[in-house]
């Protein structure tokens, strides 16, 4: 053998070594970021399928929607650390949910529906209009 097939071999060897390793780095990425985005879809679901928890009566079938529309709630901070525009949505409705000055009910919804509708675009889902949105079957 001479020395141009050994360092053939050699380079050939340590291309083939760092393209599998490039490969399961590559591959281990991508599960991660669509193992991100199904959480995430589990809390715009979790609100989304149990906003009925928000209307304002007395029955007690409303009260079984209230547990998971508030985990998800309290999820918002920790899954959608990375998107700014949801978490200032968020803590905009929150603040109005739990401020000492009257907040109309409509500006509630209102917010609501921007921090929603903002969870749909970070997921690259097209969000329901304001009236489906408000269209809550229970």
């Amino acid at each position: 053998m001479d020395w141009n097939t050994i360092v053939g071999v050699v380079i050939g060897g340590l291309f083939t070594l760092s393209g599998g390793g490039l490969q399961v780095f590559l591959t281990d990425r991508k599960r991660k970021e669509e193992r991100r985005k199904e959480i995430k879809l589990e809390v715009l679901e979790g609100l989304i399928g149990n906003r009925a928890a928000l209307l304002p009566v007395s029955d007690e079938r409303i009260e079984m929607y209230k547990a998971p529309f508030f985990s998800a709630l309290n999820r918002i901070d920790v899954i959608f650390y990375d998107n700014l525009e949801v978490i200032e949505k968020y803590h905009e409705w929150k603040n109005a949910m739990v401020s000492s000055q009257h907040v109309s009910n409509e500006r509630k919804d209102q917010l609501l529906y921007e921090m929603i509708k903002s969870m749909y675009k970070d997921l690259g889902i097209k969000a329901p209009s304001l009236e489906q949105f408000k269209q809550t079957l229970y």
